[in-house]
């Protein structure tokens, strides 16, 4: 998988991240060419409880076949539900504008 930009379906990530769980559900583990799958927030508030557990679900499972889970574009609001979550030390969040990837 290239690195690529997605933009959630949604503005509530719980369905977009669902979605995309169950979409690298049947793909091999490892062994694959997979970089970095940058998800857009910018439509984004305030995550739900279920859309960040769908991302960190999301974000293993990348992780198994080799790539990375990218959140970028994250506004002030919802940086901050990561950050009091703590699920900023597990996930690659990034706020306004920060989403260049190496």
């Amino acid at each position: 998988m290239p690195s690529q930009l997605v933009p959630p379906a949604f503005p509530d990530i719980e369905a977009s991240a669902r979605l995309l769980v169950s979409a690298f559900a049947h793909e091999e583990p490892a062994g694959q060419d997979h970089r970095a799958l940058r998800l857009d927030l910018t439509e984004v508030e305030v995550p739900t409880a279920g859309g960040m557990g769908q991302l960190v679900a999301l974000h293993w499972r990348l992780l198994a076949s080799g790539g990375r889970l990218v959140l970028c574009n994250v506004g002030q609001r919802a940086f901050e539900v990561f950050e009091l979550t703590r699920l900023n030390e597990l996930l690659d969040v990034r706020r306004d504008g920060l989403c260049r990837l190496p």
